[in-house]
């Protein structure tokens, strides 16, 4: 019915029929973070709280995106293929982010890694905390972390 009478449909279509509105927002706004695209990554942010999504959830989503690009950023330091490395992730990554994971991964030396998980611990205990500004500290975090990987692109 999507398609029509002898049409086709290509993937972009298919998700958008199919997937998780919510979910693919924070997916968006996550990327764009660590893409260090500020300008979506802050439109994305806005939609992400809009849709209902709690800060301490956008910040233990954006905690989960950094604990993988550990996980390959790793194995990539001990010598294994990206693309190998990214096969030993379960889950795996949704096939429509892998090359912007692979980018990340390669943009992203892992002591920075460490150090974003650290600030990323420490905001979701914030998030979660009585009286903290939780969407003004998410959207410091993103800033700070989409700034950091601006200056990697250049």
């Amino acid at each position: 019915l999507l398609a029509g009478e002898g049409g086709t449909l290509d993937a972009e279509t298919v998700l958008a029929a199919i997937g998780d509105g919510m979910a693919d927002v924070l997916e968006d706004c996550i990327y764009a973070v660590f893409d260090g695209r500020r300008d979506e990554a802050d439109r994305q942010l806005v939609r992400v709280f809009d849709d209902g999504f709690h800060p301490a959830q956008f910040s233990r989503r954006l905690l989960g995106h950094v604990d993988r690009l550990i996980a390959v950023r790793g194995r990539v330091d001990r010598g294994e293929p990206i693309k190998a490395a990214l096969g030993k992730l379960q889950p795996r990554i949704f096939f429509k982010f892998e090359d912007r994971f692979s980018r990340q991964v390669s943009r992203w030396a892992m002591a920075e890694l460490v150090k974003i998980q650290d600030s990323l611990v420490q905001l979701e205990i914030e998030c979660k905390s009585t009286g903290s500004p939780a969407l003004a500290l998410c959207q410091r975090a993103a800033l700070s972390i989409s700034g950091a990987a601006r200056r990697h692109m250049n």
